[in-house]
């Protein structure tokens, strides 16, 4: 009777580990394949070498990109080699490429700082540009908020939000010049099988101006946040789900489920286009490659880019712009962002790509 319990018991786990490393393998992209496309005339950005993991743009595009993350304890062991800064492009004068930001703030350490997702608030009224940053630094996480000067590409530190809602931010999306969503990526404890496997633990947080309140849960890996032009729609990306989900807001800031949306793929940053509110998304198609590839980071691909159109009923019509299999991008694409005909395609640790839209 025991030998029976005991090989009973074995069985279990045997199919337990199996669909385990099942689910894992097709969340990192073993079974998809892909074909080498661009929308047109694309070229690596020079300036940009230690990634360029968000990008967004103001009305006026001009392009705010964070560098120099610091993801993984590797990263943290080249803490000295690996500085954060955000930089900016300008969309009316691609030819110039990038510039490094100069932040000013006596209570800001920037050389600490460990820039992640970031989020743009614009005042209809006077113009001014209040730039929004993910700070994983290494005594702790926050949302950092910048006044922009264009004239002297010059961000002057305002204020720091810390929470315990706010335990393991990876993007965030500005709802006014103070209120917020944030993305917690994964639980207080980041352990080692939650980080690689499928587990649902990641949140969506809201600061109302006071104080954060977590307002949305079981993603896994909660990754890239934004809202639709009219902010009636927040839209969230679950990275190891390949979803994004559609939330109604609400008056209080908690958000109603609508829809989830598979995308075949694993998703991280949401732009979302001012005029016409397409979704534009940087994605990792076949993330395994990611750990794979050569000296020269050959073959680490791949990064997409999808275009997602909503129609009324919250239908998609899901687009691919761009896929490379690391010919022109190592590590992936997390974010795409668009100005016009004009697109940047960042990268968490390795370069920026521009690209012209004329056919896709």
């Amino acid at each position: 009777m025991a030998g029976i319990l005991l090989k009973a018991t074995l069985f279990v786990v045997f199919v337990a580990c199996l669909q385990f490393g099942i689910k894992v393998a097709l969340m990192v992209g073993v079974h998809r394949h892909s074909f080498n496309h661009t929308p047109g005339p694309c070229r690596v950005v020079p300036g940009i070498d230690l990634g360029s993991e968000d990008i967004s743009a103001t009305s006026s595009g001009i392009a705010f990109i964070s560098s120099g993350l610091k993801f993984s304890p590797a990263d943290w062991a080249r803490e000295s080699e690996i500085k954060s800064r955000i930089f900016t492009f300008d969309f009316n004068h691609p030819e110039r490429n990038v510039s490094e930001v100069s932040i000013k703030g006596e209570s800001f350490d920037k050389e600490g700082a460990n820039y992640l997702g970031l989020s743009i608030w614009e005042d209809k009224n006077t113009g001014k540009v209040t730039l929004f940053v993910v700070n994983r630094a290494k005594g702790g996480s926050s949302v950092e908020l910048f006044e922009y000067t264009q004239g002297t590409n010059t961000l002057v530190h305002k204020e720091t939000v810390t929470s315990e809602s706010i335990y393991s931010p990876n993007d965030v999306v500005a709802v006014s010049a103070r209120r917020f969503y944030i993305t917690n990526d994964f639980s207080k404890f980041k352990s080692f099988l939650e980080i690689l496997s499928p587990i649902p633990t990641g949140t969506v947080a809201y600061y109302d101006g006071e104080k954060a309140r977590i307002v949305a849960t079981g993603f896994a890996m909660a990754n890239g946040i934004n809202q639709s032009p009219d902010g009636k729609y927040v839209y969230v990306a679950g990275a190891f789900d390949n979803e994004v989900n559609i939330f109604e807001k609400n008056k209080d800031g908690s958000l109603t489920l609508l829809k989830k949306l598979n995308m075949f793929t694993t998703v991280d940053n949401i732009e979302v286009d001012r005029a016409t509110g397409a979704l534009w998304i940087g994605c990792h198609h076949q993330p395994y490659k990611m750990l794979m590839g050569d000296e020269n980071d050959r073959n680490k691909g791949t990064a997409q880019v999808l275009k997602v159109v909503l129609d009324k009923d919250l239908n998609a019509d899901v687009r691919e712009v761009l896929m490379d299999d690391g010919q022109l991008l190592a590590r992936g694409s997390s974010v795409a962002s668009t100005y016009g005909q004009q697109m940047l395609v960042g990268t968490v640790k390795n370069k920026m790509l521009y690209c012209q839209l004329l056919a896709y």
